[in-house]
């Protein structure tokens, strides 16, 4: 038995314990949805994808900690009796908290230095908890990391890497499930990455928040402009352009350590 290839909206896991409410972007064999708990109706993040071997992926996604939204299931919709289509790939999903507030894409180039450099704090000290925990993120991108407004404007509000980490950048059939224009460091998916993926994807994401655009153009080669460290015009926030692009450099090596980074950025924060 195959599952279609395009479910109706109300597709369910784990017995019915979460639902699909809209397609975010992709399709179900490579994509992100919004949906419910059934339990409280609280709104969750669904990702989907085919994968050959389940059960390996499920230890992608045991950390939890302050300021990564929690990861409330992982594996096959039916754990009980998992559909296998033709090419005996498994249906698989990630269903993970939506952390309270707006998404960083919908913010993008609309906020003041000094929100960004707050937003980019409280990020980098999710960020260091994970790294001193021994633990890299790896999935950061502009829309799953949220900021909440409050009295004193923006605050960072959390970050749902998960759904990154199982579906990936690549595009299914011409339909993307992430933005194609902001990819992460070059070196994401290799066996010997270290915690400066994360530091990368940071000084990415705040790129993207101070100037709507992404550091790296498409012409001639978006890979071959990251790898030469050839960055487009910084448009933002003189004082954190310098910031920002020493982290965005291809030589992990290069890059400051998250604990740097996060120094560099209180220092505008405190020179503001």
């Amino acid at each position: 038995m195959t599952r279609p290839e395009w479910p109706a909206l109300g597709a369910t896991f784990d017995g019915g314990s979460f639902a699909t409410t809209k397609l975010i972007a992709g399709r179900w064999t490579r994509g992100r949805w919004r949906g419910v708990r059934a339990s409280d109706g609280a709104a969750v993040l669904i990702s989907t994808r085919t994968v050959s071997r389940p059960m390996e992926m499920v230890r992608r996604f045991e950390y939890s900690g302050p300021g990564v939204a929690p990861v409330l299931f992982a594996g096959p919709p039916d754990r009980d009796a998992p559909l296998v289509r033709a090419n005996k790939q498994v249906d698989f999903g990630v269903i993970e908290m939506e952390p309270h507030g707006s998404p960083l894409d919908t913010l993008a180039g609309t906020v003041s230095a000094a929100d960004i450099v707050r937003v980019g704090l409280g990020l980098a000290d999710t960020i260091a908890l994970a790294s001193h925990a021994g633990r890299i993120l790896a999935g950061i991108r502009p829309e799953v990391t949220y900021a909440e407004r409050g009295e004193d404007g923006w605050r960072f509000s959390g970050v749902a890497p998960a759904g990154y980490n199982l579906v990936r950048h690549e595009i299914d059939e011409g339909a993307p499930a992430f933005m194609p224009d902001t990819y992460q460091p070059p070196e994401i998916w290799d066996d010997e990455r270290n915690g400066r993926v994360d530091v990368y994807s940071l000084a990415l994401v705040l790129w993207y928040l101070a100037t709507g655009t992404h550091a790296y153009s498409h012409r001639p080669s978006q890979e071959e402009n990251m790898d030469l460290d050839r960055r487009e015009p910084w448009t933002g926030p003189v004082e954190l352009g310098p910031v920002l692009a020493s982290a965005l450099v291809a030589d992990p090596e290069r890059r400051p350590s998250i604990d740097e980074l996060r120094e560099r950025l209180r220092a505008v924060a405190r020179s503001r």
